[in-house]
């Protein structure tokens, strides 16, 4: 099993994530996460997005997995609302246009009080508040991540 992986979960259990949840894995790579995730919800609450066909291909299929090009999510079904989103180790890998593109459509498939929780590198150069504030939401750091790199949290409202 993925220690870090185990570590996500745990830590959007946390953070409020529950069974009934419907969840939108951004780039679930070899779905480590996506494994455990689908087996916390109920059926059918996880939703994987990945950008590489061949990486689908290598691993069994849990949940509903679908290929996406640029962040395209129209590849869903209409009117498919998250209540929580996650991405590891998407938004350090990608440029700054493609970083606003990301949140920005993923922010669009949340539910008003939806969260879309990410790890981020933590670099001086990696601004999270110019990249909230271009994607038309609002961020905060996470507390109580204990895993790699630091987590942001992204909703629509008022900071708390």
């Amino acid at each position: 099993m993925d220690s870090v992986a185990q570590l996500q979960l745990e830590f959007l259990r946390t953070k409020g994530l529950a069974p009934t949840d419907v969840l939108l894995d951004v780039d679930c790579g070899n779905l480590a996460f996506g494994t455990l995730a689908a087996r916390y919800l109920q059926s059918g609450a996880y939703w994987g997005l990945a950008r590489e066909d061949n990486l689908v291909a290598q691993v069994r299929p849990v949940g509903d997995i679908r290929v996406v090009r640029d962040f395209d999510l129209s590849v869903l079904p209409r009117g498919l609302m998250f209540t929580w989103a996650f991405a590891s180790r998407v938004l350090g890998g990608l440029e700054r246009f493609d970083r606003v593109r990301c949140v920005r459509v993923v922010m669009r498939r949340l539910t008003p009080t939806g969260s879309f929780y990410a790890t981020c590198p933590q670099d001086e150069r990696f601004d999270l508040d110019h990249l909230a504030e271009e994607s038309g939401c609002f961020v905060e750091p996470a507390k109580g991540w204990k895993g790699p790199g630091l987590m942001a949290r992204f909703f629509w409202g008022q900071r708390p």
